[in-house]
């Protein structure tokens, strides 16, 4: 991606939670339309050579989805706006 370029762009972000039984469930927000229907791309725009701007509307739509391992396939709870917008700096050289 060029500086200054806008691309529709895949983003899962993920964690893991405890139940109240002490069980941990592993869990993604997913952007992801082609492997996640209902989900939207987001945003992301190079602002520079070590940063970029990731932009999430009201209108987008991300999948939260739960479990993913051999023993509990992926649940699918829907989708949800989460609209936001952040920057991600990498160091320079990295």
């Amino acid at each position: 991606m060029t500086i200054g370029q806008v691309s529709p762009s895949r983003l899962k972000v993920t964690f893991n939670t405890i139940n109240p039984s002490g069980v941990s469930i592993a869990w993604a927000v997913r952007f992801n339309p082609e492997a996640f229907p209902g989900s939207d791309h987001i945003t992301a725009r190079r602002v520079s050579t070590t940063t970029w701007e990731l932009e999430v509307t009201a209108s987008d739509r991300a999948i939260l989805a739960s479990g993913g391992t051999n023993r509990n396939p992926v649940t699918r709870e829907g989708p949800f706006s989460m609209p936001f917008k952040t920057i991600v700096t990498s160091p320079p050289g990295s």
